[in-house]
């Protein structure tokens, strides 16, 4: 397992957008596209594609806002 962030580009950003939480019922979370969104505009906020090897395999967005 090789786990890494990749910054969202518009390269890959519909595969951070078809990252979903499972089961959805279980969560309550804004959609990738609200985080990418929030991250373009706020520059203290990050917005990371999780990939294992080349597979995509989460999203994540962090910062102080």
């Amino acid at each position: 397992m090789k786990i890494r962030l990749e910054e969202i580009t518009r390269a890959n950003s519909i595969e951070a957008v078809k990252i979903k939480a499972e089961p959805p019922e279980l969560y309550q979370l804004h959609y990738n596209t609200h985080w990418i969104g929030h991250a373009y505009v706020h520059d203290d906020l990050k917005s990371a594609l999780i990939r294992d090897g080349d597979e995509a395999v989460g999203f994540v967005c962090f910062g102080q806002s």
